[in-house]
């Protein structure tokens, strides 16, 4: 393992503990030895605790961790601050990766700090169709801010983090879009990056926990905007306005459709959405 830096993987838990053992198998199976797992119980009312403290005794790499629930953000802030690796991987807890994820990635480490795979939708039935908007795309500040659930909505387990570029953690304030924050705090220093095709990353989907996800982004959403539309400069901030506005137009048809076809909870979710959009513009006379 001499050649091999250390990769910490972080794994912040709540609530999900049903999910907890495939995840941290993901984990013990990689080919790439020379990791550590930091497993963050966030409080958790289930039975974190106790799976977490098997996988401790199975094999020392896995560490635990446990704080008061702050939420998301904050246990995987917990996790950096106990990390020791040179690199960061980031699974939540429902998620899991490929074995061959971390021996993949080593031979970019040299040239890059961050290493980026393709992911694979799945759920209790097997995996699903392909998802994946970002191939192919070029990865930079500017576009992130401007395009991010359009062409950019990466899950953060398909990457790994160079740890000395992690200048600025998860925003607390968020309990929603911080990922978003993530990104962007990063690709301002404008790393050296690198995007593989190959599916090394799993993304669960879960029908509950989707819909609780979404409306809690969306309660988040506005803020968020609010929050990055403060960071820009005069340009940006044009750019920034037309593509939300084309955002609240997408809604607004959306919207029009699942009215039309009775799909209840999408309308109800389309709906906020386009409300969203339309509190942040109305701010600005637009």
């Amino acid at each position: 393992m001499d050649n091999q830096p250390l990769i910490s993987v972080i794994v912040p838990c709540y609530n999900q503990a049903q999910y907890l053992d495939e995840c941290l198998q993901s984990v013990l199976h990689q080919t790439y030895q020379n990791w550590e797992c930091i497993i963050v119980n966030d409080g958790s009312p289930d039975n974190t605790e106790e799976i977490a403290q098997k996988w401790i005794e199975e094999d020392s790499r896995f560490r635990y961790l446990k704080k008061e629930n702050g939420g998301l953000a904050s246990a995987r802030n917990a996790g950096i601050e106990a990390s020791t690796g040179q690199w960061i991987q980031f699974l939540d807890c429902d998620d899991k990766i490929a074995s061959s994820k971390f021996e993949k990635a080593q031979p970019y480490f040299d040239h890059n700090d961050v290493i980026i795979s393709n992911y694979q939708l799945f759920d209790d039935t097997g995996y699903q169709e392909d998802y994946c908007n970002f191939m192919g795309e070029k990865l930079s500040y500017e576009n992130l801010v401007l395009r991010w659930d359009v062409n950019f909505s990466i899950p953060i387990h398909c990457a790994i983090f160079r740890k000395s570029l992690i200048k600025k953690k998860f925003n607390e304030s968020l309990k929603a879009k911080e990922d978003w924050f993530f990104w962007l705090d990063y690709f301002i220093q404008e790393p050296n990056y690198i995007i593989t095709d190959e599916r090394l990353a799993y993304y669960r989907l879960s029908q509950k926990t989707m819909t609780q996800n979404i409306e809690l982004m969306l309660e988040n959403e506005e803020r968020a905007y609010s929050i990055i539309y403060d960071r820009l400069d005069d340009q940006l901030k044009k750019s920034f306005f037309t593509t939300r506005i084309h955002y609240k137009n997408s809604a607004i048809k959306s919207l029009e459709i699942l009215e039309r076809t009775n799909l209840n909870l999408n309308t109800k979710l389309a709906s906020k959405r386009y409300k969203t959009l339309d509190s942040f513009l109305r701010k600005f006379g637009l």
